[in-house]
């Protein structure tokens, strides 16, 4: 299992009937998987705590979890379902969807069996049929908004993907269809399987529980998946802040956007307790700083800089260019433009037409060699004095001008940019 929603019992003991809350927005979500249903002596645990609760933001519910077996049954946890074991749960599900709740059911999970060539998996039309009808009855009979689809087992990219559209199909646009790999499995190697994966050719991924290509699948059918529920626990991805917790994280979900996924598709899953599905818990103050932080280093991006491979000319010219003309360091590039530290760096050393590396301070046009260090000179420093100032200072005649860097042309738009960044920031 992904995620499992524990110690309800003793959350319901302590929260009082309170005003149902409005809907949530489509962002910020938190969702929550709900697969402990009962007690140890039998007795139904009820969620209706979390829409009776304020503080609680609830904006999806994932019933966990539905296996579909090759003998023709289909079956949540243990039981039917159908059967009474399960009627508390379905009269409150409905209670939290007329609270704005959206509320889906997974298939599959750690369980195998639901997509082998038995079930969805099978290159049988008839096999397929069959298995995909007992799904398509369960979600029409508890009027279900979405399917999480929990592959944790070898399975084709043609069985998902054919599994994918049928589901867009025969439920149509509003549909929920949300998938839940391993951090690992959206994050490439390097930058160069990056771009061979987006020339069409397979690049070296990380690992993956699901037998298929989550970049592939993305590519074929992206649209109709609505967002991934990304397991980031039990060593497949790690959530945390750095020593400096205002400006970093080290963290497996930077790698996943750095591989070019939309951070607003992205669902950072985690453990609930230390004592539940294994280990990575995380705190939940370090994860709130770190998703703080995650939040303002990929929101805020310009559109088509979300990963190293997305940079556009003018991005690798602007980063560049506050390198090596204000003489900034990659967190405070990092912190002036909203770039992550893996794309700066990334920029860095990626070599273009329009900035050369230079060793100083470029010269007016016209200058002579030797009057190159008259050009740094300020309040009787000479060019190597001036170099220590704060970069604000080296940068109020960077737009004076037009100039050239030494054997290599100049933007001057991108010049005039810095400047004017770094006056907002000096005043």
């Amino acid at each position: 299992m992904k995620f499992t929603l524990v110690y309800m019992t003793a959350l319901s003991a302590l929260i009082t009937a309170a005003p149902l809350s409005p809907p949530p927005p489509e962002l910020p979500r938190l969702v929550l998987y709900h697969q402990t249903t009962h007690t140890n002596n039998s007795h139904p645990i009820s969620i209706l705590p979390l829409i009776s609760n304020p503080r609680i933001a609830l904006s999806h519910l994932i019933v966990a979890a539905f296996h579909v077996n090759p003998n023709g049954t289909i079956h949540l946890n243990d039981h039917p379902p159908s059967h009474p074991h399960y009627d508390t749960l379905w009269q409150e599900t409905r209670a939290l969807q007329s609270a704005g709740v959206k509320v889906l059911g997974i298939v599959g999970g750690a369980a195998r069996g639901s997509f082998t060539k038995h079930t969805f998996d099978s290159t049988r039309t008839c096999t397929f049929e069959k298995a995909y009808a007992l799904l398509h009855n369960t979600v029409t009979t508890y009027d279900l908004d979405g399917l999480d689809l929990d592959v944790e087992e070898p399975m084709s990219l043609r069985g998902i993907i054919r599994l994918v559209r049928r589901l867009r199909t025969d439920f149509g646009p509003d549909f929920l269809i949300t998938l839940a790999p391993v951090a690992t499995a959206l994050v490439r190697t390097n930058t160069q399987a990056v771009e061979r994966c987006r020339r069409g050719a397979r690049g070296r991924e990380g690992a993956n529980l699901s037998g298929f290509s989550y970049f592939f699948l993305n590519h074929d059918v992206g649209q109709h998946i609505s967002f991934y529920n990304v397991q980031f626990y039990n060593g497949f991805g790690t959530v945390s802040c750095s020593a400096d917790s205002n400006t970093n994280t080290s963290n497996t979900f930077d790698e996943i956007v750095d591989a070019g996924w939309d951070p607003r598709k992205i669902v950072i899953g985690q453990l609930t307790s230390p004592g539940n599905g294994g280990c990575g818990f995380v705190e939940h103050e370090e994860l709130r700083k770190a998703v703080g932080v995650m939040r303002k280093s990929t929101m805020g991006r310009p559109a088509g800089t979300v990963g190293r491979a997305q940079l556009r000319p003018e991005d690798l010219v602007r980063i560049q260019t506050l390198s090596r003309d204000a003489r900034m360091g990659p967190t405070q590039i990092h912190k002036i433009t909203g770039y992550s530290i893996y794309q700066v760096k990334y920029a860095l050393k990626k070599k273009t037409p329009t900035v050369g590396k230079r060793t100083g301070r470029p010269r007016k046009k016209g200058a002579s060699p030797g009057e190159g260090k008259e050009v740094g000179t300020r309040d009787g420093k000479d060019g190597a004095g001036a170099g220590e100032a704060e970069p604000h200072e080296g940068m109020a005649e960077v737009g004076d001008e037009s100039r050239e860097a030494e054997g290599t042309g100049r933007a001057i738009e991108g010049e005039a940019t810095v400047a004017m960044e770094l006056e907002q920031q000096r005043d």
